[in-house]
């Protein structure tokens, strides 16, 4: 995971909106690799608004709140392999300044199912015993 730009709550100025590319896992011949970029210029942008209005020693709380979830985004990416969007919590193409710095943000549970599935092995399938080898005492 790369971050590029200032990745600090300073500097704030409210920009129009636009569409803001906040972060981007990186695609090679249509496969996922493990590469993120973070764009913090650009969530500072978009957020500029919001961070001005919020107490001055909680900035960078709410501020480091959204780069987090920027990343659980590019992180959902890399661990599933997938480049898809869901319709809604992490898994979403687009978020609003109000996702990024709200209190709260949910996780939909196919949205912690998918990378737990991707990282833990398959539970071992029994293997059949035959007769010609197995052991038995009598």
């Amino acid at each position: 995971m790369t971050f590029k730009g200032h990745c600090v709550a300073a500097n704030l100025w409210p920009r129009p909106p636009h569409p803001w590319v906040f972060g981007q896992t990186q695609v090679i011949d249509g496969r996922v690799i493990p590469y993120a970029d973070v764009h913090c210029d650009e969530i500072r942008a978009a957020l500029g608004a919001e961070l001005v209005s919020v107490v001055p020693g909680r900035r960078s709380l709410v501020f480091g709140r959204a780069i987090s979830r920027v990343v659980t985004h590019e992180l959902h990416h890399i661990l599933t392999k997938t480049t898809g969007h869901g319709a809604g919590g992490m898994t979403k193409w687009s978020y609003t300044a109000q996702d990024l710095v709200s209190d709260q943000f949910r996780f939909v549970d196919r949205e912690v199912e998918q990378p737990r599935r991707a990282l833990l092995p398959s539970p071992a399938k029994p293997t059949p015993r035959s007769e010609t080898n197995s052991c038995r005492t009598e």
